[in-house]
């Protein structure tokens, strides 16, 4: 059964607020690391692989600087990888 992402329940923080959309994100890896996250053109990918590839993304945006409160534009197919 397809369930709907946590994500999708996502809610803007407040300032004061730990709670970011990356956080539900690490927070979902972390308890379910071998399930399915994401079926695309017959290839899927666990919440551990969708993450280390994330991870890879978010790590040449902090080498650009950019950090928390930045805004970012993405101009890109709309495919995963």
């Amino acid at each position: 059964m397809t369930t709907v992402l946590p994500a999708l329940r996502y809610r803007m923080p407040e300032d004061s607020d730990k709670t970011s959309l990356g956080r539900v994100f690490e927070d979902t890896v972390a308890r379910f690391p071998d399930n399915t996250m994401l079926i695309f053109e017959g290839r899927q990918w666990t919440y551990r692989e969708f993450s280390a590839e994330v991870n890879q993304f978010v790590r040449v945006l902090a080498s650009k600087g950019v950090a928390r409160g930045h805004t970012v534009a993405l101009f890109m197919e709309n495919r995963p990888e």
